[in-house]
């Protein structure tokens, strides 16, 4: 009984999120960016790396961005989690796509359509928005911190008037494995608030430290490995780890008219 009760918590879920995958649930707002990857990615406009990274840049020494793995598939944009030999040692090499090139966003609903890699944190998959000026503010539009793939974090960053790092943000544990579907992910940023939605359902708000600059969208995955220790971004991934895989869709930009 609880196998056909939990397929059937599957089923809705997914019929839902295709449904509402592309419904804006908030009025007033224009549509002024939309990318959904039908012609073949142009990087003078994305980027595979963030605006700080070199091509040999690692990240906590073991993260390499690596072109080849952003994939373009009929579907979307494939991230690639995999590992990589250089010289006696092993690496993990990621895909990540970057657009400080090109757009660089202050305030609106920004949109994301993403199915995410089964593993949740092992891979660490998300999609944030972030200063090209430096470090901070930041929003985490999602972050798969569980490893089932059922819990998502909205976070956001900001620095305190005494330069101190702070965050504020939600976990939504949910039943949903999100790695079987499609879902759109968004965030309505406005001067005054921020709220977190996804596939058009409101999850989590706050009127806390909003920022006011531009903020560019990264979406990556990335080695993640521990949660409650926090000690991310240093896991080596194992032969039957790898490869793994998040899919951009669509990425939309809404913003009010004025």
């Amino acid at each position: 009984m609880r196998t056909i009760i939990n397929f059937l918590n599957r089923l809705i879920q997914s019929i839902f999120g295709i449904l509402t995958s592309n419904r804006l649930p908030i009025s007033g707002y224009k549509l002024v960016y939309k990318e959904n990857f039908s012609k073949p990615i142009d990087w003078n406009k994305w980027d595979w790396r963030e605006p700080w990274s070199g091509i040999a840049d690692t990240y906590k020494n073991m993260v390499f961005w690596r072109k080849s793995c952003v994939v373009q598939k009929s579907d979307g944009i494939h991230l690639i989690a995999d590992t990589e030999v250089l010289g006696t040692a092993k690496y993990d090499k990621c895909g990540l796509i970057s657009s400080h090139k090109h757009l660089n966003i202050l305030y609106g609903y920004i949109s994301v359509v993403a199915k995410v890699p089964a593993g949740g944190f092992l891979y660490f998959p998300a999609i944030w928005l972030y200063d090209k000026n430096g470090w901070l503010p930041e929003i985490d539009i999602i972050e798969l911190i569980g490893f089932d793939s059922t819990s998502i974090r909205f976070t956001h960053h900001w620095l305190r008037e005494d330069s101190q790092h702070k965050s504020e943000g939600c976990t939504l544990n949910s039943r949903v494995d999100y790695s079987k579907e499609f879902h759109n992910y968004a965030v309505e940023w406005t001067p005054n608030r921020l709220a977190w939605f996804i596939d058009g359902i409101e999850y989590y708000s706050t009127t806390n430290y909003i920022p006011n600059v531009p903020l560019f969208l990264i979406c990556n995955i990335q080695a993640g490995a521990d949660y409650e220790g926090w000690a991310a971004f240093t896991h080596v991934f194992t032969k039957d780890e790898v490869p793994a895989e998040m899919i951009i869709k669509e990425i939309k930009v809404y913003q009010k008219p004025g």
